[in-house]
């Protein structure tokens, strides 16, 4: 009270007329007013108007600030008196279809800046004043037809009827756009900027209310301006982009399109634009003053200053792209099988980050309200993970296929359906930013390892019911196939986040042995988990196999009619799955020996240069306030609570490392094997790639012993492991690379203060797998230490 009493007081000084002498200026004395405030303050009180709200001083600008005041902007003489119901131009040498057509292509240009090139609305879009006059005549009196919205005034009906509804269009497409936004799948701000200034979009107008405008513009423009081919593209192109909202399922529900055919002729006229050379800016004029600065300083605007966006010329080409990513991503409804439809989605957004309405698209399009693709309800869906890897021949997807097993049936199937919300939050996460993808596997882990703990302990339960499958030639080891499904995911989210960090460029050069040695010690426990599978899925086929042999030896009878019927079904149903499921799980096989042998060369190359003293395992930016072990703790705090597989400790990383090194005497001499040994674990990584590669490009044929479930995503797939291959090539080189610079003085065995380590890509190769490059130190000069 004391303080909010004072602040009044001085609201309440007036000046006194005393006029300082200096400067001529008139002051007034507040010193003894401010010794009061400062004496009555308490050390944790904000001095702020009790009206003021402290969260709106996160985003508050300083005021007379030119750099952060938008009302400091200054605008021209022509886009002050800018009129949008004037017709500019002259009507007698087409000068008005020039402005109309430059501009609608301006607006097409800046959509896909603002979408494309991450830019602002503001600074694209809305810098039209044709676009903020008309939305904010909506936002004033918001209709729900078009029928009662005020237009353009200017008689021309070049401008009120198709610059107008062209506007219009624009303005329905970023309403749509701000929907997907708010549905989630992608972040605003992260994502896309979609800040309408406070204006209403056509809150109230449909999409198909809109293309009926822009239908009756196109007609027009072809009965009445034969000439204006490039603006009847435009239109056209329009109507069909607005035809996206029928493939977003929160915007459509249950009438959402599968017929891609709308997005292949948007694609066309897409491809027409750019074949017909139209990407110069330069050949269009606007009316001056149309495109300004002018709505940051008249709208409520939170954000400094910003110079309009102006076009490359590449637009149509990045529109090109935009279409291609759409109809990539929702290709996916080709997708049959669960395995198809996890690598469709792992792949899509692997090589590139997908642009933004792909990504988003995507998400809403397989994960509708209650089902995936509009085809299989969530239980099915994750049933038919687990029925593709593991699950198929099992004793206990007799039971859950077996409906009269009430109390057992409903037990499992309430038991399995804690795992539908994983596997979804899986899905969700895959198609985000790279830097929000590996972001969500800190949570995933942990959910995963959870539901991992749970199943442990409910099939240990149902052991005990007599549901169980036994490994024989594995010591009669339980299968227990939901926790082998899970432990598999699990393993293969943990090596993935560890390898994305090398992407995101998140490690130092230092951090890559214990980063490569982990994944090649996941990778390992995945191997172990799938020969486990492996040796199931044979011994069930054999037994399948066998199975005939025992019918024969039995008298005729029900009992013989009933083997016989068993034995139907599992040479019709199982025998066919578990053949598939034996070439899913080669082709983890084969992803385990990609992984091991890659990390295992970077650990051999890391030991080489730490052997001759160039780069070590620890950071020598430890202080007193921290360790060696403080750091790598952190590094790995995102495994921490992961009970299974145990995370090796910093002293057991540090071992091994040791266990990797050459030593004097003859240092150099032993160069040679160490990089043999790491050829040839890159000669088998080699070997596994093409054979995959193959195998997509061959389309897998049905004697392929792999399966990559890839034919839906296949480019994308093709590229991505010949990039990986890429990295085992360059490794290759690159280990005889260091072993010449080692070798160029044989009587230097520490070479800490002649070179540097930097981890550099290769061109054409696997962001995963940075090159360890050396750089010759620079060593300062000697003025630099001279006495001043």
């Amino acid at each position: 009270m004391v303080v909010e009493k004072s602040i009044g007081e001085l609201a309440n000084l007036t000046l006194d007329h005393q006029v300082d002498s200096g400067n001529g200026e008139q002051l007034v004395d507040i010193t003894e007013h401010l010794r009061r405030l400062t004496a009555a303050l308490k050390p944790e009180t904000v001095v702020k108007e009790a009206t003021f709200n402290l969260f709106e001083g996160t985003y508050a600008l300083e005021v007379c600030n030119v750099k952060l005041d938008t009302s400091l902007i200054e605008l021209n003489a022509d886009e002050l008196d800018f009129d949008c119901n004037f017709p500019y131009g002259d009507p007698t040498t087409g000068q008005r279809l020039e402005y109309v057509t430059a501009v609608c292509d301006r607006l097409c240009r800046s959509l896909m800046n603002w979408l494309h090139d991450y830019q602002t609305l503001p600074t694209t879009v809305l810098s039209c004043r044709y676009v903020e006059y008309l939305m904010e005549l909506y936002t004033a009196n918001p209709v729900s037809s078009l029928q009662l919205c005020q237009g353009l005034f200017t008689h021309d009906p070049l401008y009120d009827r198709v610059l107008g509804n062209f506007v219009i269009g624009v303005c329905s497409f970023i309403k749509f756009t701000s929907k997907v936004l708010k549905d989630g799948g992608v972040y605003e701000e992260e994502d896309l900027n979609c800040n309408v200034m406070n204006l209403d979009m056509l809150s109230g107008v449909s999409t198909e209310e809109v293309i009926d405008a822009l239908r009756s513009s196109l007609r027009l423009l072809i009965e009445s301006y034969p000439e204006s081919q490039h603006l009847q593209r435009l239109t056209d192109l329009l109507i069909h982009m607005l035809h996206l909202p029928k493939y977003h399922y929160p915007s459509c529900q249950d009438t959402v399109l599968s017929d891609l055919t709308p997005l292949y002729e948007t694609l066309d006229i897409v491809e027409s634009l750019v074949e017909n050379g139209k990407g110069n800016t330069a050949q269009y004029s606007y009316p001056p003053g149309c495109f300004s600065k002018g709505i940051q300083k008249r709208r409520d605007n939170n954000f400094p200053p910003k110079d309009i966006y102006e076009p490359k010329g590449d637009e149509y080409t990045s529109l090109d792209e935009f279409m291609k990513d759409i109809i990539a991503a929702l290709s996916v409804k080709e997708c049959n099988t669960a395995f198809e439809i996890r690598q469709f989605v792992w792949f899509f957004n692997r090589l590139r980050q997908r642009t933004v309405m792909a990504r988003a698209l995507l998400q809403s399009y397989l994960i509708r309200e209650d089902s995936i693709l509009g085809k299989f309800s969530f239980d099915a869906f994750k049933n038919m993970h687990l029925y593709e890897f593991s699950l198929a021949g099992t004793t206990l997807y007799d039971v859950i296929s077996n409906k009269d097993q009430t109390k057992s049936h409903e037990s499992i199937a309430e038991a399995l359906n804690e795992l539908s919300y994983c596997l979804l939050r899986w899905y969700q996460n895959m198609p985000q930013n790279a830097c929000r993808h590996r972001q969500g596997f800190n949570r995933l882990l942990l959910d995963w390892d959870s539901v991992q703990a749970q199943f442990e302990q409910y099939e240990s339960h149902w052991q005990s019911m007599g549901i169980e499958d036994r490994i024989t030639n594995m010591g009669d080891i339980p299968l227990m196939p939901v926790s082998t499904w899970i432990y598999t995911t699990k393993l293969l989210m943990m090596i993935e986040f560890s390898l994305e960090g090398f992407h995101l460029e998140v490690y130092k050069p230092w951090e890559s042995f214990t980063q490569y040695w982990f994944c090649y010690y996941l990778s390992s426990h995945l191997e172990s988990n799938l020969k486990r599978l492996h040796e199931f899925l044979m011994q069930k086929m054999s037994y399948i196999s066998n199975y005939n042999k025992k019918i024969k030896k039995l008298k005729a009878g029900e009992k013989k009619e009933k083997a016989k019927s068993h034995y139907k079904h599992l040479t019709d149903v199982v025998l066919p799955q578990l053949k598939i499921n034996e070439k899913t799980v080669n082709y983890y096989f084969m992803m385990c020996t990609i992984v091991k042998s890659l990390s295992l060369a970077q650990v051999f190359q890391f030991a080489l240069l730490k052997s001759f003293n160039i780069i070590d395992a620890r950071t020598s930016a430890s202080t007193r306030f921290s360790s060696d072990k403080f750091i790598h703790d952190l590094r790995f705090k995102t495994f921490s609570s992961i009970g299974i597989p145990e995370v090796p400790t910093f002293e057991q990383f540090q071992k091994s490392l040791k266990d990797f090194l050459i030593e004097s005497p003859s240092i150099h001499s032993k160069i040679p094997k160490l990089l043999s040994f790491m050829n040839t674990e890159l000669e088998n990584a080699k070997i596994a790639l093409n054979s995959v590669i193959k195998t997509i490009e061959t389309g897998e044929a049905g004697d392929s012993p792999v399966a990559t479930g890839t034919k839906h995503v296949r480019e994308s797939a093709l590229l991505w492991f010949k990039s990986m291959l890429n990295s085992a090539v360059a490794l290759s080189v690159n280990g005889s690379v260091l072993k010449t610079k080692l070798s160029e003085n044989l009587k230097l065995h520490d070479l800490h203060d002649v070179y540097d380590v930097e981890l550099k890509f290769t061109p054409n190769g696997s962001y995963y797998f940075p090159l360890l490059t050396l750089l010759p130190k620079h060593r300062k000069s000697s003025s630099q230490h001279a006495p001043p």
